[in-house]
């Protein structure tokens, strides 16, 4: 006899892959967007970090 139910093995299989599936879809999304912006926001806050003065001034607020 079958039921309405579904097996939680298989259910819980097929929702890991189905988020395993969109995350890949994700990545491949965002490794294929321009990504100039932000590797110039990197390097802005990578020279702040030098700066030992700004440090001091923000660690504490």
């Amino acid at each position: 006899m079958i039921k309405n139910e579904i097996n939680k093995g298989i259910y819980g299989s097929g929702y890991a892959y189905s988020i395993e599936k969109l995350n890949f879809k994700w990545e491949i999304e965002w490794l294929a967007n321009d990504q100039s912006k932000a590797f110039i926001i990197l390097e802005d806050i990578l020279n702040l970090l030098t700066d030992m003065r700004f440090l001091n001034s923000t660690a504490y607020t």
